[in-house]
């Protein structure tokens, strides 16, 4: 569904609701692109690449119960999230960075920085809990391929890569950061193989079964995903690039959710902003943190964020 917002003002808003069952991210954001460029009358002709069936053929025999998002699925419970944005600038980032580095991840990048970043501040938030601390990030297996598959394969591309931290006291921050790339990392050319070879079904149960083993019900869960470098600011209709764009985060309700994060660059490139959603009940620890407080600022004006990003 798409929807053409006109504002008196002279803005425009275009909202775009695709189903998860036929595409990720990447495949929106090349659509829109390519839409873009089709706008302006460019004589580029780019087609989506259905690659996916014959990478991936559909496998009869697996169970309906049995996939990638089984075990997230236990996470899901009915109640009230909240909806905040916080964004971090490069200073930020950078300064992040150098707290985050170590002799296990020497260069920290900054979805990963900011990953353990609120990763920790969501502990903090439920301080006292016993539970072990999960946090979730979907990988994009485009770039995890040996040469990368083009960003223009259409579906769903995607696998969870998830990392523990079972004692809540024990919260520093590097440690955090390598816990996330070393979960990332073991997403790689061989595992995505291992999925397409003559193994096929057996190949996926194993890889899920690496999956759910990291992934325990008893967990207290954090899921995030990272739209960063998809090109979403250089979508353009003959208008020019968006003053801001943004996932869609739904309004303060009773809803059944995952507390979760999805990460967006700023119009500049060189900032990022969190959509988190959380439950009611972490809310106001989380945003109260004085740590948080220091690297983001909370729900910054859509409009501010993109003029800033035009003087720069």
């Amino acid at each position: 569904m798409i929807q053409v917002n006109v504002f008196d003002c002279g803005g425009l808003v275009i909202a775009i609701n695709v189903s998860h069952n036929v595409a990720d991210g990447i495949t929106l954001c090349t659509f829109l692109k390519y839409w873009g460029l089709m706008a302006q009358g460019s004589s580029q002709e780019i087609f989506p690449d259905y690659m996916a069936q014959s990478i991936f053929p559909q496998i009869n025999s697996l169970p309906d119960e049995k996939h990638l998002f089984s075990d997230i699925k236990h996470f899901l419970k009915i109640a009230k999230y909240v909806p905040r944005r916080y964004a971090f600038d490069a200073l930020a980032i950078s300064t992040l960075k150098a707290k985050s580095t170590s002799s296990a991840v020497k260069f920290p990048t900054r979805v990963e920085v900011i990953s353990a970043f609120i990763w920790k501040c969501f502990m903090a938030a439920k301080s006292g809990s016993s539970s072990t601390s999960l946090l979730t990030h979907a990988v994009n297996l485009r770039r995890k391929t040996v040469p990368p598959l083009s960003e223009n394969c259409f579906g769903n591309f995607l696998w969870i890569a998830a990392a523990q931290n079972s004692n809540e006291n024990e919260t520093d921050f590097r440690n955090l950061v390598s816990k996330i790339r070393e979960s990332i990392s073991e997403i790689d050319d061989d595992f995505v193989k291992n999925m397409q070879s003559e193994k096929g079904c057996p190949g996926y149960y194993e890889n899920l079964e690496k999956t759910s083993k990291r992934i325990p019900k008893e967990s207290e869960i954090l899921s995030f995903s990272s739209w960063c470098k998809f090109g979403i600011y250089d979508i353009d209709f003959g208008w020019g690039r968006p003053i801001w764009a943004s996932n869609c985060v739904p309004a303060y309700s009773e809803s059944l959710l995952l507390n979760s994060v999805t990460l967006m660059e700023t119009r500049s490139g060189d900032g990022i902003e969190a959509l988190v959603i959380l439950d009611e009940k972490y809310v106001a620890a989380f945003e109260n943190n004085k740590e948080l407080l220091a690297f983001a600022s909370i729900d910054p004006s859509p409009m501010v964020l993109g003029k800033q990003a035009l003087r720069s």
